[in-house]
């Protein structure tokens, strides 16, 4: 007698879990058809009655359009007879005339359940529109009254974006309706970048501005200075900036502020510059560890001020001539790329430039930057602490200015 009890007690509870379990099944699979439904008609109703056309039940070119190339494409069938091509064809064609014509009704009769649809509930929509653009009305006509500004979202929302709204065949009168449901999500990214502006690269770029030549992106590196192997790594973009600004941070005489408003301009502008070279991948170069290399040279110069394992504020402190300075990273990155084929078995000379190792690359932008700059400035006896500086600066921003012109190719190839 317990053990009965238990076994019915046992099936009611597994009853009354499956019918709380059938009812929220039924409960979803009403309401989420039934949310999508009224979706599509908050989608398709106009803001005003219009009379039915005949455009509201032409079935659009998409909708059939892959069944009728199916229908079109011939079948490769020599190995059967005439008698044999002409049955299969004629089946094919026969077959994609039935799929044709029931999709074609299956669209029509969805568009008959819509227009309907929006018979009935459209009137409810209607008065809801109706109320939305009074209360719009009346909150212009305050504003107006209270003389106040009409804030910079407003006059975006006004902006004119129907010609990048996304449609398809048929969908000409929703461009309006899907322009004002995303103008929200838009003004959203205009605000963030406003608020969101690389200040200090902004600022530090204005230095190009007046010369258009940007001349430091050929200054940087000289013809004229010799390779330390048999051929040179292609340079990315990234890697003669990082190495420009660590030369930079290595100058006596500079103060602190100076230092870090350039290292924050840099650091914003490589934002930019990883978009670009990401991107715009020229499959003739290979710049994977020229890239690397100026990923991990920077990460030293930001966070230690460290060019590889070379300190370039206590080089800085002990006040060197600029030529000096110089000469010594010069010095101090030919050891380290002859250090570097040493320990590496000679891989320099068996692989492409590309190929080096990330110290490598590093060293030889290092000695070729400073060999140039040796070449192209002369140096005097004192007082040229600020202009080396201010010159590295002009070419960082030269190269900066240089690469971002690229930012045009990329919006649009994103955006396609």
């Amino acid at each position: 007698m317990p053990w009965s009890f238990k076994f019915c007690r046992g099936t009611s509870e597994y009853e009354w879990l499956m019918l709380v379990t059938q009812i929220i099944a039924v409960g979803v699979g009403t309401i989420a058809p039934a949310a999508r439904w009224f979706t599509a008609i908050k989608f398709r109703c106009m803001k005003e009655l219009k009379m039915v056309d005949k455009a509201d039940f032409e079935v659009e070119k998409y909708w059939i359009q892959k069944l009728v190339e199916w229908k079109e494409r011939p079948l490769a069938l020599q190995r059967l007879g005439r008698r044999g091509r002409r049955f299969v064809h004629n089946l094919k064609y026969r077959t994609l005339d039935f799929c044709i014509g029931m999709q074609s009704g299956i669209v029509l009769i969805s568009k008959l359940v819509r227009l309907i649809s929006i018979f009935f509930v459209g009137q409810l929509l209607i008065f809801w529109y109706s109320c939305t653009r009074l209360e719009r009305f009346l909150r212009t006509q305050e504003n107006s009254l209270s003389n106040e500004p009409e804030s910079e979202t407003q006059r975006r929302t006004e902006m004119n974006l129907s010609r990048y709204v996304v449609h398809l065949q048929g969908e000409e009168g929703l461009v309006h309706l899907m322009k004002a449901q995303d103008c929200d999500a838009t003004n959203h990214w205009f605000e963030m970048g406003v608020k969101e502006q690389p200040k200090h690269l902004i600022q530090f770029l204005e230095k190009s501005l007046y010369s258009k030549e940007l001349k430091g992106v050929k200054e940087f590196d000289s013809d004229q200075v010799p390779c330390l192997d048999s051929q040179d790594p292609p340079n990315s973009w990234a890697l003669p900036v990082v190495t420009l600004t660590a030369v930079a941070v290595a100058i006596p005489n500079i103060g602190h502020q100076a230092v870090q408003k350039l290292k924050y301009s840099v650091h914003e502008a490589l934002m930019y510059i990883r978009v670009v070279e990401n991107n715009l991948v020229d499959p003739k170069r290979d710049l994977k560890n020229s890239r690397e290399a100026a990923e991990i040279v920077w990460s030293g110069i930001d966070l230690l001020n460290k060019w590889l394992d070379v300190d370039l504020r206590a080089m800085a402190r002990e006040g060197k001539h600029p030529k000096d300075i110089l000469e010594e990273l010069s010095n101090i990155a030919k050891s380290k790329f002859k250090e570097v084929k040493r320990t590496e078995l000679n891989k320099c000379l068996m692989d492409a430039p590309s190929k080096w190792p990330i110290n490598a690359i590093a060293a030889n932008s290092m000695y070729r930057i400073c060999q140039s700059l040796l070449q192209e400035y002369r140096f005097k006896a004192g007082g040229s602490d600020e202009i080396l500086f201010e010159k590295l600066s002009v070419m960082i921003s030269d190269i900066i200015s240089a690469c971002l012109t690229n930012l045009k190719h990329v919006i649009t190839k994103h955006c396609n």
